[in-house]
C-alpha cells in the first residue's frame, strides 16, 4: 500500500492584485504518484506548488490533500527548495532534529544515511558542497516521513554530473518510501527521467497531461527521447515569435 496522499486540484485559480498567475487549474494526483510540472519563468508553477503545501491562499477553487486511510488525519507536507536553507551555526545533525518530531541525533543520522552522508552529521553546513547540503535539506525533508514532497527547483544551481547523481538518489528513495511527489523543474529532461507525468503549465493553464510510459530506471534511449521531444516541441511551438531560445527558459 502507498504511504503518499492523493492530491486533488479543483478549478483553482490564484491573483495577485489585478494580475491572474494561475487560472482553472484541475489535477488529480493519486497515492505515491510523481508528478513533474514544467514551463516557462513566471507561467506559475511554483505558485501551485505553495498553494498545495499552504504558503499561500487560492483566489479561487480548492486543494484537498487526501489519505485514503485516515481522512481526519491532516497531511504531512513537506517543501524542498531550491536553496538548501541549512542554519549555518548548527552542526548537519542539529538542522535535521531541528525539524523532526523526535528531535534526537539518532533520527537525524538515520536521515543522513538514506542520502549516504551520515559522516557528514558533525560538520558545520559551510564545509560541504552545493550537492551535499542538498542532500542534507532532502534528509531534512524526509526526516519527518512526509506523505507528499513537493520540490521546486531543488537541483537547478547543481553541476550537471552532481545533478544527475541526485536525480537518482531521488528516485531511489521516492521507490523506497512511496511518498507522493510534485518536482517543478525547468529541465525537461529532468522531469521525464522522474515522473509519471509530466504537466505543462503555460500562461496560468495547463496545455499538457502526459503520461511517461517508460520502464524504470529510465535509460535517455530513443523511447525518452520520444517523449522529449514531444514536450520540447510544444514549448518551441508556444515561443516562434522570439528571436532565439535563449530568450526563455525550458
Amino acid at each position: 500500500m502507498s504511504q503518499g496522499y492523493a492530491i486533488s486540484v479543483k478549478n483553482v485559480e490564484k491573483s495577485f492584485g489585478t494580475t491572474k498567475v494561475l487560472k482553472d487549474i484541475n489535477i488529480e494526483i493519486k497515492e505515491g504518484e510523481f508528478v513533474a510540472i514544467v514551463g516557462k519563468s513566471g507561467c506559475g508553477k511554483s505558485t501551485l506548488l505553495r498553494l498545495i503545501c499552504g504558503l499561500d491562499t487560492v483566489t479561487g477553487g480548492a486543494i484537498d490533500i487526501i489519505d485514503e486511510q485516515n481522512p481526519a488525519e491532516q497531511a504531512g507536507v513537506k517543501f524542498l527548495f531550491q536553496e538548501a536553507r541549512l542554519l549555518p551555526w548548527q552542526r548537519v545533525w542539529k538542522n535535521i532534529a531541528l525539524v523532526s518530531e523526535k528531535k534526537s541525533k539518532e533520527v537525524a543520522i538515520e536521515a543522513l544515511k538514506s542520502v549516504k552522508l551520515e559522516d557528514k552529521a558533525d560538520e558545520w553546513p559551510g564545509t560541504l558542497s552545493g550537492g551535499q547540503k542538498q542532500r542534507v535539506s532532502l534528509a531534512r525533508a524526509l526526516s519527518s516521513d512526509p506523505k507528499v514532497l513537493l520540490l521546486d527547483e531543488p537541483l537547478g544551481a547543481l553541476d550537471a554530473l552532481t545533478r544527475i547523481e541526485m536525480q537518482v538518489l531521488i528516485e531511489n528513495l521516492w521507490k523506497e518510501k512511496r511518498f507522493t511527489a510534485i518536482l517543478v523543474t525547468h529541465d525537461v529532461s529532468e522531469a521525464i527521467y522522474l515522473a509519471d507525468r509530466v504537466i505543462l503549465i503555460e500562461n496560468g493553464e495547463i496545455t499538457m497531461d502526459e503520461r511517461i510510459a517508460l520502464a524504470r530506471p529510465r535509460k535517455r534511449d530513443s523511447s525518452f527521447a520520444y517523449f522529449e521531444n514531444k514536450i520540447l516541441s510544444r514549448l518551441l511551438e508556444q515561443n516562434e515569435s522570439l528571436e532565439g531560445a535563449d530568450s526563455f527558459n525550458i
